[in-house]
Order: C-alpha cells, then sequence, then structure tokens
C-alpha cells in the first residue's frame, strides 16, 4: 500500500474505550515519546493541570495499544521537541527524561520493550506510511535508509541510548554519514 494509511498523530490522550479502537480500524497511533519530558508523574506540571488529574492516568497509552494489536509509529514532532532517536527511544523505555536519572517515570506501566521502540522507529513508522513493503527493514530490495549505531539499542541500557555513537547512515542506500 503505497499513499500512507490513516493515522492519529500527537495521540497523548485516550480513552480505555478507544483503544482497541485503532486495531479494529487500523488506524496507527504516531506518538512523541519527548512530550513526556514535560510531564512530572506527580501532575503538577502545566499539561497535567490542564487536563485535569483524572484523565492524567490515561496518557501516551503505547503499550496498551500494542497489546491491543494495534501499531504505534514513533517520532521526534522535530522543529518542536528534539529529534534524536536515541533520546526518543530512551525516553519511551524509560517514561522519564534520560538526562533525569533522579527523575520518577510517568505511567511506567505503558513503557516499551527495547524491540517495541526499535519498531516504532522502524517497520510501524513504514506500516503508517504504508511503505511497509519497500522500507522499516534491512532486506534485500528495501529502501536503505538507516542508521548503524557502534552498539546494539535493544541490550543497552536505556541511559546509555543516547551515548551511543552513530558509525555510520545511509540515505536511499548511499553513506551519507561515516564516523572516522
Amino acid at each position: 500500500m503505497r499513499g500512507g494509511r490513516h493515522r492519529i498523530e500527537h495521540v497523548e490522550l485516550l480513552q480505555d474505550r478507544d483503544v482497541a479502537r485503532f486495531a479494529e480500524l487500523d488506524v496507527v497511533a504516531s506518538m512523541q515519546p519527548t512530550h513526556m519530558d514535560w510531564t512530572l508523574p506527580d501532575h503538577t506540571d502545566n499539561w497535567s493541570t490542564r487536563i485535569g488529574a483524572e484523565r492524567c492516568g490515561r496518557a501516551w497509552r503505547y503499550r496498551d495499544i500494542l497489546a491491543a494489536g494495534g501499531h504505534v509509529a514513533l517520532g521526534s514532532d522535530w522543529p518542536i521537541a528534539a529529534f534524536d532517536p536515541r533520546e526518543i527511544m530512551a525516553g519511551a523505555r524509560l517514561r522519564r527524561p534520560v538526562a533525569e536519572p533522579d527523575r520518577a517515570p510517568v505511567l511506567p506501566e505503558q513503557a516499551l520493550s527495547a524491540q517495541q521502540v526499535l519498531a516504532g522507529y522502524t517497520t510501524e513508522a513504514a506500516y503508517g506510511a504504508g511503505e511497509e513493503e519497500v522500507a522499516g527493514r534491512v532486506r534485500v530490495g528495501m529502501r536503505a535508509d538507516l542508521a548503524v549505531f557502534d552498539g546494539d539499542p535493544r541490550t543497552c541500557a536505556p541511559d546509555e541510548l543516547p551515548d551511543l555513537g552513530v558509525a555510520c547512515t545511509i540515505v536511499g542506500g548511499r553513506i551519507v554519514h561515516e564516523a572516522l
């Protein structure tokens, strides 16, 4: 399918009855984990006070959508928020800013695994764009747009993700960055 699928951007707040609808309707939840950086677990931040304490418990429900069979594509919301995928992948696993190890996580039960986070940036993002037949995987015949880290983002601790070096970046099958 080329041309994209229906998707909802900035799925920050979701009622229980709507979680399963993402899978039922094949609508992709496009989520930006960096938005949690501005949310505090005690709900004293601006976003939480505006939506109210009762609704704060239904925020950024990545894991619930995936558990219901839905698709979650991850991104940065650049230029509004930081765009480094290493920090965003760490935040989706930690449910707090990576640079704040003493800060409690926001709804830690919604944290994603390392594999789910990597899928959110690759196969799930390609699915959301309707490009799962040509992108999102390292495979012969697929478009080669990828970054090669000098460590495995699936096995390193989330707090260490931002420190993984970028060994190489490939766009359209061409190396556009190579570490010295």
